[in-house]
C-alpha cells in the first residue's frame, strides 16, 4: 500500500476520534478535488490532485507533486512539502522539505522547539527517534528534545539505552526514561540490560577492550557496584534481590545487590520454575526457593531439573517418586523412571525386557494407563480429561476409547502421530503424512509432504462435506494445499479425466 494511502486511513480514523471534521464534502470535477458546503456552494475549488478531511479548519492537499494545507475558505498555506504524514497520537504532522523533516502543529505551523532532521522514525511511547548526520536522538510528542542527536546507537524498550560508540569495547552507555530522566549516567563503561528488581546489570569492558567484569547500578540509591574480575557469567536479572552467577567448572552461586555471595557453591542450578530452583550440592539434589532458602534438603541421588505443578520428581533408594515443595512425599517412590507433570498427568516407566515401557499417572498417583507402552501421546479437553490417546507397543499403534478405557482398534506402519484440535490424528508413514479420523478410519492416505498441508486439506474437506479421500483426491488436494503451486492454473489445464494419471 502506498505511504500516502496508509496515511489517509490513519488520518480518517484520527479525525473521527477527535470529532473535529468540518461540515464539508469532498467533490471531484475533471479529475481534480475540492470541497463543497451543505448548501451545495463551493468552499474550496476543485484544483487539487488529492485532498484529506478537515481537522481544526485545515486540510492536507496535494497539487501536482507538492503537499500543503488549505483552510475552509480556500486559502492555501505552504504548498511546498515533498511529503506530509501524521506524527504521534495528538494530531501533529511531520513534513519533508528540502530533504529535511520538521514537526508541524494542527494548523500547519512549525512547532516552536522543532528542529530539522534527516529522519524522524516511528513513535514509541510518545517519543520518536530523530537522526541528523547519522547520529540519533529523541524528541517528545510536541517536538521537545529529550536527547539531542549525538549517539551512534539508541534503543527504545522499557527504558531508553544510548551509546556513542556502539561497536567498540569500552563504549560509554547510558540509560534514561521516556521523560529524559537519567537512570544509568553516561560515562559508566557498561553494556546495560533491562532493569530488574530496581537493578541494572551491566558488563564492564576494560578500556583496552580486553577482559570484562560486571557491575550493578541501583536505580534507587544511584550507586554502582563493580564486581571483581573475572567473575564468571552473571545472569542478567535479579529476582527478590538475588542474582545467579555461574563460573567455570560448573560452580554456581547467588549474590545480593551489593555483589556479596549469599549461597553455597552449587554444582548445578536448574532453571527457575514456580519460584524455585533445583540445585545440586555435594553430589546430592535438593530445592531452594527464590529467597535462597532450602525447602527440600540436598540429600537425593537424582532429580528432575525443574518444578512442575508444585511437584518435583526425584529419586530415593534407586526408586523415583514425587515430593511437594515442603519436602513431603506426594506420590510414592516406586518407579524406575518419572517425568515432570503436565496438565495433571505425568509419564512413569519401567525397564521391561531391556526396553523402557511407559504408563501415565494423575496428580493423586492413580494409574491412568498401565506401564506397557513404548510411546504415549494424548490430548486433554478443557476439564483436563483425556479425549484422545494413541499408544504404541513396538510398531503397532492403537487408539484408546477414553469413555470405556478400551483399545478400539490398531494400526501398524506409522512412524509418528500428532493430534489436531478436532480430535483427528495426523500420522506419518515414512516421509509423508496422512490422517486418521476419530472413528479410526484413515480419511487421508499418507501422501502429503507436510502436516501443515493436512490441516488445510481437513478444513477444505469439512467445507465440502467430505469425510474421506481416496489416493487420487489426496494428490489433487495436496496440490491445492501447496502454496508454492498454482492449483487453479493447473486445474484449468488438466482435463478431469486426466487427473487419475
Amino acid at each position: 500500500m502506498p505511504y500516502h494511502r496508509l496515511f489517509c486511513i490513519v488520518f480518517l480514523c484520527m479525525t473521527l476520534l477527535m470529532g473535529r471534521a468540518q461540515n464539508l464534502t469532498k467533490i471531484q470535477t475533471d479529475e481534480k478535488w475540492g470541497f463543497m458546503k451543505t448548501d451545495s456552494t463551493i468552499a474550496v475549488p476543485c484544483i487539487y490532485d488529492e485532498v484529506y478531511p478537515f481537522v481544526d479548519n485545515i486540510a492536507i492537499v496535494r497539487k501536482d507533486t507538492l503537499w500543503g494545507f488549505v483552510d475552509t475558505k480556500g486559502t492555501e498555506k505552504d504548498i511546498r512539502y515533498t511529503q506530509i504524514s501524521t506524527f504521534g497520537n495528538n494530531g501533529m504532522y511531520k513534513a519533508l522539505y528540502n530533504k529535511k523533516w520538521t514537526l508541524l502543529d494542527l494548523h500547519g505551523n512549525p512547532l516552536p522547539n522543532s528542529q530539522q532532521y534527516d529522519i524522524i522514525l516511528p513513535v514509541h511511547k510518545g517519543v520518536a527517534i530523530v537522526v541528523n548526520d547519522k547520529k540519533r536522538g529523541l524528541v517528545d510528542g510536541v517536538g521537545n528534545i529529550i536527547l539531542r542527536p549525538q549517539y551512534e546507537a539508541l534503543e527504545c524498550g522499557e527504558y531508553i539505552i544510548f551509546s556513542k560508540q556502539s561497536d567498540k569495547p569500552g563504549s560509554s552507555i547510558g540509560m534514561c526514561d521516556y521523560q529524559g530522566r537519567m537512570i544509568l549516567p553516561e560515562g559508566i563503561l557498561m553494556s546495560g540490560y533491562p532493569p530488574s528488581d530496581d537493578i541494572i546489570l551491566g558488563k564492564v569492558w576494560n578500556k583496552d577492550g580486553k577482559g570484562t567484569s560486571f557491575a550493578f547500578y541501583n536505580i534507587n540509591t544511584k550507586q554502582t557496584t563493580i564486581l571483581p574480575s573475572p567473575f564468571g557469567i552473571v545472569y542478567n536479572e535479579f529476582k527478590n534481590g538475588y542474582c545467579l552467577v555461574k563460573e567455570s567448572g560448573n560452580r554456581s552461586y547467588f549474590i545480593d545487590k551489593t555483589g556479596k555471595k549469599v549461597s553455597p557453591d552449587y554444582e548445578m542450578v536448574g532453571a527457575r520454575s514456580e519460584g524455585h530452583y533445583v540445585v545440586k550440592l555435594n553430589g546430592k539434589y535438593g530445592v531452594i526457593d527464590s529467597l535462597i532458602h532450602e525447602t527440600i534438603p540436598c540429600k537425593y541421588d537424582e532429580g528432575g531439573t525443574y518444578i512442575s505443578e508444585g511437584l518435583w520428581n526425584t529419586m530415593s533408594d534407586d526408586e523415583w517418586g514425587y515430593l511437594n515443595m515442603m519436602g513431603q512425599q506426594a506420590i510414592p517412590f516406586e518407579y524406575e523412571f518419572t517425568q515432570p507433570f503436565f496438565k495433571g498427568h505425568a509419564y512413569i516407566g519401567e525397564l521391561i525386557d531391556g526396553d523402557v515401557r511407559f504408563g501415565l499417572i494423575n496428580r493423586n498417583g492413580n494409574m491412568v494407563l498401565p506401564i506397557k507402552w513404548k510411546n504415549i501421546k494424548y490430548t486433554l479437553n478443557n476439564k483436563g480429561e483425556m479425549n484422545a490417546v494413541w499408544l504404541t507397543a513396538d510398531s503397532v499403534y492403537c487408539r484408546l476409547d477414553t469413555k470405556t478405557m478400551k483399545y478400539s482398534y490398531q494400526q501398524s506402519g506409522f512412524n509418528d502421530v500428532e493430534f489436531d484440535n478436532q480430535g483427528n490424528t495426523l500420522v506419518r508413514q515414512g516421509e509423508f503424512w496422512g490422517c486418521v479420523d476419530t472413528d479410526g478410519n484413515q480419511c487421508i492416505p499418507a501422501r502429503i509432504p507436510t502436516k501443515e498441508m493436512i490441516i488445510s486439506i481437513l478444513d477444505k474437506m469439512q467445507k465440502e462435506g467430505k469425510k474421506q479421500l481416496d489416493y487420487t483426491e489426496t494428490y489433487r488436494n495436496s496440490i491445492y494445499a501447496n502454496e508454492k503451486r498454482n492449483y487453479w492454473n493447473l486445474r484449468s489445464q488438466i482435463p478431469e479425466n486426466m487427473w487419475d494419471y
